[in-house]
């Protein structure tokens, strides 16, 4: 489990570098994809590795022992979260260390021909091009990271609960709280930095050529493309997530149906198809 773990967390990395991808095949710059893809490879393979070890540890120690302490309850319970929230933060991380230095000291990078760093207005980058980029390189592969990791960890609840007997008590009203967030992060935010980005662009369309050889509808369209391969990335995970324990439920199901009534699911998770499976037990 340990290996699917740090997988998962790797895979991060694989889906930055298509974002960069997309920048690069638009901007043509092979220097700063290049500077920019050394970052992530730094902050999501070496960072992240020490991260996902301090996360994982008490769960290897359950792997290894055997004890079943609450410490590692609570580890596997919020392993999801905990896992989302560092991804967070090592994206904070690169925009703070390359985002920054990159407006503020330009001649640090060839600047792309279509893009000049030293010329962009200061209001214009602070309120639409920071927004964007916060978006797509903190807050949204902390999302993805969230089902990514949440489809790991529904296997893992399921193997501790045949190997350790371990079980989670499911809540209420956590589908809707899940969709609620799921909305917010592929409708709601996105809508908002499009209206954001055109009113900027609006407002600077007299100091737009001054920066950039490319037209405000060019730019949005950029960071769509971008939100657009994560949101497929995103929906095929989030679509396991709510089909995995249906699937794990109906497993059992098929066992009762073959008569042996002694079988128990697992509750692998804590919205209402986890009360549905504890009904079932």
């Amino acid at each position: 489990m340990k290996k699917k773990y740090f997988l998962s967390m790797f895979s991060i990395f694989i889906i930055i570098l298509l974002f960069d991808c997309v920048y690069f095949i638009y901007h043509q710059s092979l220097m700063i994809f290049l500077s920019l893809g050394f970052v992530h490879l730094i902050l999501y393979i070496a960072l992240n590795s020490i991260g996902a070890h301090f996360l994982f540890k008490p769960i290897e120690i359950l792997f290894e022992t055997g004890l079943v302490s609450k410490i590692v309850k609570d580890r596997i319970n919020r392993l999801t979260l905990l896992s989302s929230l560092w991804i967070f933060f090592i994206g904070n991380i690169y925009i703070f260390f390359t985002l920054f230095p990159l407006y503020f000291f330009p001649d640090m990078f060839k600047n792309p021909e279509d893009f000049v760093v030293d010329k962009i207005p200061p209001e214009f980058f602070f309120f639409s091009i920071l927004p964007a980029i916060y978006f797509i390189y903190a807050l949204f592969p902390s999302f993805i990271a969230y089902f990514i990791l949440n489809d790991f960890n529904l296997n893992l609840k399921e193997e501790v609960f045949q190997k350790f007997q371990i079980l989670y008590i499911p809540k209420k009203n956590q589908i809707g709280v899940t969709l609620s967030i799921i909305f917010t992060f592929l409708v709601l935010l996105p809508s908002m930095l499009v209206i954001l980005e055109l009113k900027m662009a609006s407002e600077m369309q007299h100091k737009y050529p001054e920066f950039t050889s490319l037209n405000p509808l060019e730019t949005v369209l950029i960071d769509r493309f971008v939100l657009l391969i994560g949101m497929v990335i995103a929906v095929f995970f989030i679509t396991r997530s709510f089909t995995k324990p249906i699937h794990s439920l109906l497993k059992e199901m098929g066992k009762v149906r073959e008569g042996d009534f002694s079988t128990q699911a697992a509750v692998i998770t804590q919205d209402e198809i986890g009360l549905l499976t504890r009904e079932f037990n």
